[in-house]
């Protein structure tokens, strides 16, 4: 169960990594490790990892 879990995560933290954010090296590296570590098979500390990208506010027009 957790699988499908960490790729619905994974596959918004891409989304939220496609828009502005992605030139926030703290959110690109972050997502870099919960990618890896979903590779790794270490889904919960993915999970983990990849929650807290998506739970960065998006950055709107200023």
């Amino acid at each position: 169960m957790r699988k499908p879990v960490v790729i619905f995560a994974v596959l918004m933290a891409y989304a939220v990594c496609r828009t502005s954010l992605a030139e926030d090296p703290a959110v690109a590296a972050a997502y870099g490790a919960g990618v890896h570590g979903y590779y790794a098979g270490n889904f919960q500390q993915s999970h983990d990892t990849l929650s807290r990208v998506v739970a960065v506010p998006a950055a709107g027009p200023s």
